[in-house]
């Protein structure tokens, strides 16, 4: 029986791991040792590595992703369940342990109609819709102060885009957006990740005409401090 050469011996571990790889799901494991093989013994990459680095390094890390999530779904943001499941599937891996339990214990709930858990995913649904819907006007609000707004005029703006109408018109009213701008800033310190923007749980845009004097009325706060209300114009 003939007896292998060194270099033949890593072509049949190449080999044995591209078999591996290909079987489907695009493995890391077998990825990664091909590759260490090939950097170590200064051999040249197999197409099939070469292409498998690319597919990875051209997206964001995954398992960053995926370490993220968790520490969201651990924060009370449960979403990331979803998310760690639409992520795995996307980059043909599998789900990480905690995903895996926590996917269990949540088909459990359903299974054996467990209330308690029911509930919880109920009211972080709930809490999760009022989350996005105060971030949004924090990120407006702050928006609005790096393009030079007041503080005492950054409400109304934030207030007056989100509603799409200007203060006399009916926009919304500056007492609820410090509210909701006081509620996000207190809470990040607490449990950012709370506010963590979900990819299977995007805010669907809302298709709106353009209001001309809104932008009008916004730029010349922002330059002047707030002026007087600016009336809608004549056709």
């Amino acid at each position: 029986m003939a007896i292998l050469s060194f270099k033949e011996t890593l072509v049949k571990r190449l080999e044995s791991f591209e078999a591996e790889y290909k079987k489907g799901g695009r493995p890391r494991a077998p990825l990664k040792e091909a590759f260490n093989i090939c950097i170590k013994n200064n051999l040249p990459l197999p197409l099939w590595v070469a292409d498998g680095m690319f597919y990875l390094l051209e997206v964001p890390s995954l398992d960053r992703l995926l370490l993220t999530l968790e520490e969201a779904y651990q924060a009370g943001n449960y979403g990331a369940l979803k998310d760690a499941v639409y992520w795995c599937r996307s980059y043909d891996q599998p789900l990480p342990e905690w995903a895996n339990l926590a996917l269990f214990d949540s088909l459990n709930a359903l299974t054996i109609d467990n209330k308690d858990t029911l509930k919880k995913w109920r009211s972080w649904g709930k809490q999760y819709r009022q989350d996005m819907a105060d971030f949004d006007v924090y990120e407006w609000v702050l928006d609005a102060r790096e393009h030079g707004a007041e503080w005492k005029d950054v409400y109304d703006i934030a207030g007056s885009i989100i509603s799409n109408k200007i203060d006399e018109d009916g926009g919304s009213k500056s007492d609820t957006i410090i509210k909701a701008y006081k509620r996000v800033v207190r809470r990040m310190k607490e449990r950012p990740l709370r506010y963590y923007q979900l990819r299977t749980y995007m805010k669907g845009r809302v298709n709106r005409e353009y209001n001309f004097d809104l932008w009008v009325w916004v730029k010349e706060t922002i330059k002047a401090g707030k002026p007087k209300g600016i009336k809608k114009s004549m056709d």
